[in-house]
């Protein structure tokens, strides 16, 4: 079609990436295909989603690279693939793309902020979990959901005295604690020597 001087459509585009990615020839194709007409926003997302499929921060790193060269938007989706790549290497650039994410004028929800939060736990990522839930405190949007998640970082990192901490922040947020959460508190209790809190709970 280039040769013919024919216009290339998005939709074409976003086809073949597709096609490309089901068949595990994705990185192949981008090399080819990237130079020969414009990346839609919609194939990046095709890409970075079949990059945590796969695991591949950095493939990943190359098309968002690519993308912002381009000047093509990111999708709300492409943002969170990013994010969870990011989150499971324990890489700071995943602060830079939650800064962007939150500039722009995507949504982040609840369910996003605790799915990271449970990749930070496996990566021991204090320092990014922390920033999320710095984001969801200034909208108000702490749940018993975001508090276990937290928890579960802070346990991982073996802060056992800050996971329990957070029982008075629960409280303060007139949250109740589910029973999984009053066990996990329990458990965490007696690991750094707090039978107050034990028997408090």
């Amino acid at each position: 079609m280039k040769q013919r001087n024919f216009y290339v459509p998005s939709f074409a585009v976003i086809q073949l990436f597709r096609i490309a990615c089901e068949a595990g020839r994705a990185a192949e194709v981008f090399v080819i295909a990237k130079d020969q007409a414009p990346l839609p926003a919609e194939a990046v997302v095709l890409l970075l989603e079949d990059c945590v499929k796969r695991s591949d921060l950095r493939f990943a790193q190359q098309v968002e690279q690519v993308a912002r060269d381009s000047k093509v938007p990111l999708l709300r989706s492409a943002y969170d693939s990013l994010l969870k790549l990011y989150a499971v290497a324990g890489d700071l650039r995943a602060l830079e793309v939650f800064k962007a994410l939150q500039a722009s004028q995507h949504r982040i929800s609840e369910g996003l902020c605790v799915g990271l939060l449970a990749r930070c736990a496996d990566a021991k990522f204090l320092r990014f979990a922390e920033e999320i839930v710095r984001h969801v405190r200034m909208r108000e949007g702490m749940s018993i959901a975001v508090y276990s998640a937290l928890m579960k970082v802070y346990a991982y990192c073996g802060m056992y005295d800050r996971a329990c901490d957070l029982y008075d922040r629960i409280c303060e947020d007139n949250l109740e604690p589910d029973a999984m959460m009053y066990g996990c508190l329990m458990k965490f209790a007696v690991e750094c020597g707090r039978t107050e809190l034990s028997r408090t709970l």
